[in-house]
């Protein structure tokens, strides 16, 4: 996932061919014994590439495990000090990265079972998985990720998310549909240009939504410290792929420019043609019926939100000073904790009246 991140702590070697044999033997076999299945993410070029700054490896997580997602940096953390007995170790949401044999940086990721693939397919070949996904977001208005593979993140006209729906977490199924080889991918890369290949022949491939102008500022950030995604730029530039667009269907890279650089113009139509995109993929994996259900707890929730906070703001806090509306919103945390769980919290809410709430409210505010 990137070496460096032990330099300010230890000496942090990179490694030639075959000491990065060495070392992911090492841990493979040690992680196999211990926890179970354990994969190196593949990688092309591996004989001819001078060094290696760290080695990323894929763990199932035991099925004897019973904790949430939540707990897994934790869980590989200890698995770490316990079995490899160092105390150099680094989280990044869920890769665990640590310093092995005292100069030798790697990175383990672990997974669940039936999203294993996934994260091969989402971590595999470098930048491969980003590099598609760039492709998801403009031509489909979608995701691709290595947690929830392709999703959509359904949004108001104002660019609040009002959740989030799976479409499908099979490498075969994305692929295809983002207008990608699956035969091709499934034989391999050997080389950073059969990447290139196999991303620019895609028939959706738009050579400027990689431009840095085309990223949002979480992209930008992200994407201008990893070596191969700015080899691909450059390359693209070099090459004059940089301004080929093979479908010229809408898409939401076309507004965006204008939308986020020259003052929000265009923002109607940008969010227009990213809502029937997604309105469509969502009937192409027939989803129809998770957005209903989504909208229906949106709207819910709104409602919910809406009324306690007219509850609050006109009933309770009206004509206080700001030390007493201070004084009352550390109280607040009474009313909320009264309830077991939030639908007990909705269902109170949606089924009372405001002067039933605010009566309630206020019989924790004087305690």
């Amino acid at each position: 996932m990137g070496g460096g991140l032990f330099k300010d702590k230890t000496e942090i070697l990179r490694m030639d061919w075959n000491q990065f044999q060495k070392v992911e033997e090492d841990v493979l076999s040690i992680s196999r014994r211990e926890i179970g299945r354990a994969e190196t993410v593949r990688f092309y070029e591996s004989k001819k590439r001078k060094s290696f700054g760290d080695i990323d490896i894929l763990l199932e997580l035991p099925s004897s495990y019973s904790g949430t997602k939540e707990f897994y940096p934790k869980f590989l953390q200890n698995f770490i000090y316990k079995t490899f007995q160092t105390h150099l170790i680094h989280k990044n949401d869920d890769v665990v990265s640590f310093v092995y044999g005292k100069h030798y940086q790697v990175d383990l990721i672990l997974t669940r079972l039936e999203d294993f693939e996934l994260y091969h397919f989402y971590f595999d070949y470098n930048d491969l998985g980003n590099l598609m996904g760039r492709i998801a977001w403009d031509k489909k208005a979608v995701q691709l990720g290595h947690k929830k593979g392709l999703s959509i993140n359904y949004e108001d006209r104002e660019d609040n998310i009002i959740g989030n729906i799976v479409l499908s977490k099979s490498p075969k199924e994305i692929l295809e549909y983002l207008g990608f080889d699956y035969k091709v991918y499934s034989k391999g890369f050997a080389s950073f240009k059969e990447v290139v290949d196999f991303v620019v022949n895609n028939p959706n491939f738009n050579g400027r939504i990689y431009d840095w102008k085309y990223l949002n500022n979480e992209n930008r950030t992200r994407n201008v410290k990893r070596k191969s995604y700015n080899t691909f730029v450059r390359y693209l530039y070099r090459t004059g792929l940089i301004r080929l667009n093979r479908n010229p269907m809408p898409s939401v890279a076309d507004y965006w420019k204008n939308r986020y650089i020259y003052n929000n113009e265009n923002k109607d139509i940008t969010w227009e043609i990213k809502h029937q995109l997604q309105l469509q993929t969502i009937r192409d994996f027939h989803k129809e019926h998770d957005l209903e259900v989504m909208l229906n707890e949106y709207r819910t929730q709104k409602t919910v939100a809406d009324k306690y906070r007219h509850v609050i703001k006109e009933k309770i806090l009206n004509n206080l000073s700001n030390k007493e509306k201070k004084e009352i919103g550390q109280k607040l945390g009474r009313f909320l904790d009264s309830f077991s769980n939030k639908d007990a919290y909705t269902e109170y809410v949606l089924n009372h009246t405001e002067e039933e709430i605010e009566k309630y409210i206020k019989g924790f505010i004087l305690l």
